[in-house]
């Protein structure tokens, strides 16, 4: 059994980037487990934040991507451009 981590970097809640997530956790082999983790409430990046008092949601997206086996990432393009982040 493999432990498969998604996260989606639109917050829309019908984001294509959401939606492949969904076609792609349907995918899995049925041993495996999917979890998806929520990427809302995690902050900005601040250097402070990489040391032991993190905010609560950075450690646990940390503590999550720790424990996964496999992560699949999706994030949106835009402008045919960068990624956002």
């Amino acid at each position: 059994m493999q432990r498969i981590l998604f996260l989606v970097g639109s917050l829309r809640a019908q984001s294509i980037n959401r939606r492949l997530c969904l076609v792609v956790e349907r995918m899995l082999p049925k041993d495996d487990e999917a979890t998806r983790y929520d990427l809302s409430e995690i902050p900005l990046y601040h250097g402070d934040h990489d040391r032991d008092e993190s905010p609560t949601s950075v450690r646990g997206l940390r503590d999550a991507m720790s424990s996964a086996d496999g992560v699949v990432w999706t994030m949106p393009e835009h402008s045919s451009g960068c990624l956002a982040s």
